[in-house]
């Protein structure tokens, strides 16, 4: 007796949705809801309403993800350059007391 196997026809991959929930803008981006929320709320993220519901298109939620990225190389190096003169510790000035010579209290 011989086994047949059958394979199903693959079926059509659905096209992405242009319309995420924030659940599901959470998900992608691997957050928390409420961090979504906070983007939002900050005008980072822009939203569509349709009635009560609120929306993330795909393209903004790729303009978004995009925009978090690091900076080019060029940028980066000028960031750390200004970065690095703001972390070097400064030397103290010492201002001459009068009457005092500085050799101890």
């Amino acid at each position: 007796m011989e086994t047949i196997t059958v394979l199903a026809a693959p079926e059509p991959s659905m096209p992405d949705t242009l319309l995420l929930t924030l659940d599901e803008v959470a998900r992608q981006l691997r957050c928390a809801r409420r961090s979504v929320e906070r983007h939002i709320a900050s005008h980072r993220l822009r939203t569509v309403h349709l009635g009560r519901s609120v929306r993330v298109e795909r393209r903004e939620l790729e303009r978004f993800a995009a925009e978090m990225r690091e900076p080019d190389d060029a940028y980066a190096s000028q960031v750390r350059r200004r970065d690095h003169l703001l972390c070097v510790p400064r030397r103290r000035r010492v201002l001459a007391c009068p009457g005092h010579d500085g050799a101890g209290p």
